[in-house]
């Protein structure tokens, strides 16, 4: 599938593929699923890439008592809420803690409501800069994206958005990350991957990328964080994907509050993942 790129001055993790089976009965790529938290209608849920490029793209707002804020709906499927806005930031602070090169290069896959990547906005800004790369697969969600991040940067001084520069890429990320003029080895010095699960296999580990391409790109000293979408500890599988490939892993909590209705979590803290120097030397597959 082609890509887009744009340079300027998501979401779901392993829970949000939901306990249904998803099977593509007639071939369209979508299927009809249940809207959980007590709404009887059904929407469509997409099980191919087009297809969920299609698909329409509405912010909406929820309220349960004093728990309010915005929520991203994809399909009428809600792909991101603001309740993980402290996660997402935190994501990001941590990231940056443990990069000490000038001016790093910052992956996001997935912009979502786009708060992770206006929180690398706020890092960059206070770290004198860095390159931060956007890949999100709806164009909807890349244009949305593109008009919150330029009302950051209009914000800040004309030094600051010169050393803050932001590239833009419609793409998929599976597809992206083999591309090695857009990304050559060694080239991304932390990660935030956060992606809605298309496929069966996606649902239980965070596999939206080669494992052979994520250590590609990332720097020997590179750090990356999946979403995890746990309360305590990562799933096994995530663990199993995470220690082969990873020297050490950090974790923190943050404390949440999803409204009753959430369809894709529930507790009332979420783990932080970040994990530190990839380990280039992975034997290859025959």
């Amino acid at each position: 599938m082609g890509s887009t790129h744009t340079q300027t001055g998501g979401h779901g993790g392993p829970e949000r593929f939901g306990p249904y089976d998803h099977t593509d009965l007639d071939g369209s790529g979508v299927i009809p699923l249940p809207i959980m938290g007590g709404a009887k209608e059904a929407v469509n849920y997409p099980t191919t890439r087009e297809a969920w490029k299609m698909f329409p793209v509405e912010t909406v707002r929820y309220v349960d008592g004093s728990i309010r804020g915005q929520r991203l709906l994809v399909g009428g499927n809600s792909v991101m809420e603001e309740w993980e806005r402290p996660v997402e930031e935190r994501t990001i602070r941590q990231i940056f803690t443990y990069i000490s090169v000038y001016r790093p290069t910052i992956l996001i896959g997935g912009e979502g409501l786009g708060y992770a990547t206006a929180a690398a906005i706020a890092e960059a800004r206070d770290r004198d800069g860095a390159v931060i790369h956007i890949v999100e697969l709806h164009p909807e969600i890349i244009r949305e994206g593109q008009e919150r991040a330029n009302a950051l940067l209009k914000k800040m001084s004309t030094e600051q958005r010169a050393t803050i520069k932001l590239y833009w890429h419609e793409a998929d990320m599976k597809d992206i990350l083999q591309d090695r003029k857009i990304f050559p080895d060694d080239s991304i010095d932390g990660a935030r991957i956060d992606l809605y699960p298309l496929e069966p296999e996606e649902k239980d580990i965070d596999s939206f990328v080669h494992a052979e391409a994520l250590l590609r790109i990332m720097k020997p000293t590179g750090v990356y964080a999946p979403f995890v979408g746990e309360e305590d500890l990562p799933q096994a599988k995530q663990l199993a994907f995470i220690e082969g490939r990873f020297l050490n892993k950090d974790y923190t909590y943050v404390y949440v509050t999803p409204p009753k209705d959430c369809t894709y979590f529930q507790g009332r803290r979420m783990i932080v993942m970040v994990c530190r120097t990839p380990i280039k030397d992975l034997p290859r597959a025959n």
